[in-house]
């Protein structure tokens, strides 16, 4: 199940994102997804249609594999030499049994810094 979650951040900080891996029945009941064992990833594009990503976070980190929480931690480098500006981005989670979930999507909004790296 996809959550539609806006996220920003400072250009050239360091930030992280926490996802959790949900299915839902039917009748809208979600339920955690055990994520023992795999792999996230994390893309910025400057639209859906792009062909290259601003940058793409592959190292997802598993925070609490049976309430299905993961977290991307974003280094400074990632994002220092970008434009401020509203762009999109998606999580897609890839389990053990080689099921892939897209968990997160919406904007990702880098903001303007004052203080720059010398």
């Amino acid at each position: 199940m996809a959550v539609s979650k806006a996220l920003w951040m400072y250009r050239g900080d360091s930030h992280t994102v926490s996802v959790f891996v949900k299915s839902e029945s039917s009748t809208g009941v979600q339920t955690a997804i055990n994520i023992a064992s795999a792999t996230g990833k994390l893309s910025v594009k400057t639209k859906h249609s792009a062909t290259a990503y601003l940058f793409t976070q592959v190292d997802g980190v598993v925070e609490d594999a049976p309430t299905g929480e993961m977290s991307f931690t974003i280094p400074p480098a990632a994002t220092q030499d970008l434009n401020p500006g509203v762009y999109v981005y998606d999580v897609q989670v890839t389990l053990a049994s080689g099921a892939v979930y897209t968990v997160a999507s919406d904007t990702f909004e880098i903001k303007a810094d004052v203080t720059r790296p010398a």
